[in-house]
């Protein structure tokens, strides 16, 4: 039997473990979704002894037992099952990120500031290659990784514009928490510019939802501790577009229907699929077979918008208005479930981001786009996890 001294001398080492498997994971959610998706592994069988808790979080449970029923028999019913398993797949990733922050992370605040590093490496790179296009990529053999390729307008670790505004918005509202929680300089001065620029970079791509997302988010914090992230939201965007003009006409172009006709097109063919299909919708990631349908041919080519542009009519869309009910009636109950935690800023900033990304699902579809919602799940797993089960576990 190993003696006390021993045990004592080998828990730093564990925990040492512990945290670099953490920091890996914060980082690589939003850089590299594989390397992430080991990592899941690794700390998934490292805490599986949590797996004997998951019963309090019956709720969550719940919902994702049947959105899985629900969307198997979606994936029964349509026409191509090879893509409904993909959709499938893309549920089952989201409840495992939930899974992944709510019983594997065991220094919160820590993970916090890490994500929000990430993003802010990604924010980075976009202004850059905003400012000045070029190639990054990384080639082993027959693997590429890209970093930053020319893309419409640019598509920094394999996210192009509309996930990649969502994914800073997110980033820069977490960040905006932490402008808010954190008590030194140092720490408010990092979070401002990894906000300044998230938002700027969401910006000078043409993302002209990040700056929606990044209000609601900002305004969340009113609820807790003042105008700060508001003021800021204001301040960097103004500067913004004062230092690069052509953003403000993208958003007058919004004012011009005409320049919105694809989107509106689009949304009116997910709602006949609905009308439709009410019940399990047209089947998980079914709805580029289904479109052609509803829409007449583009005459000038390939239809620029593939998918619905909506997180919401996609899920009623594809999986059912049963299924979409369950979905949103869960994320939209985390503001209530954490609302007596608003004053833990680090929680609330997960709440408030969390509220972001669906304010900005209205316009784009991230959903099962796991550079953008795997963060925005195991966030909200994260942090309820220690309210919901022992942290000794």
């Amino acid at each position: 039997m190993p003696s006390s001294s021993n045990l004592s001398s080998r828990a730093p080492v564990r925990s040492r473990f512990q945290l670099i498997l953490e920091r890996l994971l914060a980082y690589s959610l939003v850089i590299s979704p594989p390397i992430a998706g080991a990592v899941t592994v690794v700390l998934l069988i490292r805490h599986r002894a949590r797996l004997r808790q998951i019963w309090r979080e019956s709720w969550t449970l719940g919902v994702f037992a049947l959105l899985g029923a629900l969307g198997m028999i979606s994936a029964f019913l349509t026409e191509s099952q090879r893509a409904a398993i993909q959709g499938l797949a893309g549920m089952l990733g989201l409840f495992i990120a939930w899974l992944l922050g709510w019983m594997t992370v065991e220094h919160p605040k820590r993970f916090w500031r890490d994500l929000q590093r990430g993003i802010g490496i990604v924010a980075l790179i976009t202004v850059a290659w905003t400012l000045r296009p070029f190639t990054l990529q990384f080639s082993t053999g027959a693997l590429t990784i890209p970093i930053a390729v020319p893309h419409d307008p640019v598509a920094v670790f394999g996210l192009g514009a509309n996930g990649l505004g969502i994914l800073l918005a997110f980033g820069g509202v977490l960040a905006f928490g932490r402008m808010i929680d954190e008590g030194g300089l140092a720490g408010r001065t990092e979070a401002f510019f990894i906000a300044a620029a998230a938002l700027a970079g969401a910006l000078m791509i043409g993302a002209r939802n990040a700056l929606l997302g990044a209000s609601v988010g900002a305004v969340m914090f009113l609820t807790a501790r003042g105008l700060l992230a508001l003021v800021a939201v204001i301040a960097i965007a103004g500067i913004t577009i004062w230092l690069r003009p052509e953003i403000g006409s993208s958003f007058l172009a919004l004012a011009q229907p005409a320049t919105e006709q694809p989107r509106i097109i689009t949304w009116g063919a997910a709602v006949a699929m609905i009308r439709d299909h009410p019940l399990v919708g047209v089947g998980p990631f079914n709805f580029g077979i289904f479109k052609p349908r509803y829409v007449q041919p583009n005459p000038g080519g390939a239809d620029p918008l593939f998918g619905p542009h909506s997180i919401y009519l996609r899920m009623a869309a594809e999986w059912g208005i049963p299924a979409a009910v369950a979905l949103f009636t869960w994320l939209f109950s985390w503001p209530i479930r954490l609302w007596e935690r608003r004053m833990e800023i680090w929680r609330w900033s997960f709440v408030a981001a969390l509220v972001a990304y669906l304010v900005m699902g209205v316009f784009d579809d991230p959903l099962f786009t796991m550079h953008v919602s795997a963060p925005v799940f195991a966030g909200i797993g994260l942090a309820v996890s220690d309210l919901r089960r022992s942290p000794s576990a």
